[in-house]
C-alpha cells in the first residue's frame, strides 16, 4: 500500500502471492507511484525487504529518496559491527518531545549518522555511485530488556 501522509491517501495497493518472496516488488511499486504522482520527489518508507542494494541504487539514480532499515545482509552486519564499537563520531542524545506539549523532554537512547560512499550494478550494466547517510541509533528501553533477558538466563 502506498499512501501519501499525513492525510493517508491511498495511491497504489498491491495484492502479492504468497508463493515467491516481495523483496522485487519494491522498485516496480516505487516507479508505479512515481508515475501516479508525476515526480520522484518524494520519500519512499519501507521496511527491510525494500533495502536491496540494487533497489536503493535504482531509487537513487532515478532521482529518487528512500528511508529503509538496513538489512542484516552482506556486509552491512560487519560495518554496522564496526561503527557501533568505534563511532566515528561523537554519540548524540535522542529525545523526545511530549505530545501535549507539557511535561518534559524525554532521553530514550543515542545515536549518530554518518555517510557511506556506495557503488552498485543495475540492470542495464550501469555502475552508479552515491552517498547515504546512515542512522545508527540505541534505543535505551530496548538495552534494558536485552540485559533484563541476559540476567534471568
Amino acid at each position: 500500500m502506498g499512501v501519501l501522509d499525513p492525510a493517508g491517501i491511498p495511491i497504489l495497493s498491491e495484492t502479492i502471492p504468497g508463493n515467491r518472496a516481495d523483496d522485487p516488488c519494491y522498485l516496480p511499486a516505487w516507479r508505479r507511484m512515481v508515475k501516479t504522482i508525476g515526480n520522484a520527489n518524494f520519500l519512499f518508507v519501507a521496511d527491510c525487504r525494500a533495502a536491496s542494494l540494487e533497489t536503493r541504487a535504482a531509487i537513487n539514480h532515478e532521482k529518487g529518496y528512500y528511508l529503509f532499515p538496513l538489512p542484516m545482509t552482506g556486509d552491512t552486519p560487519k560495518h554496522l559491527k564496526e561503527l557501533v564499537l568505534k563511532p566515528p563520531v561523537t554519540l548524540q542524545e535522542i529525545a523526545l518531545e511530549p505530545k501535549t506539549g507539557d511535561g518534559p523532554v524525554r532521553i530514550v537512547g543515542k545515536g549518530f549518522a554518518v555517510n557511506k560512499q556506495l557503488e552498485a550494478q543495475l540492470e542495464d550494466g550501469e555502475n552508479p555511485q552515491w552517498v547515504e547517510q546512515w542512522m545508527v541509533s540505541r534505543s535505551d528501553a530496548h538495552a534494558d530488556r536485552q540485559t533484563e533477558r541476559g540476567h534471568k538466563k
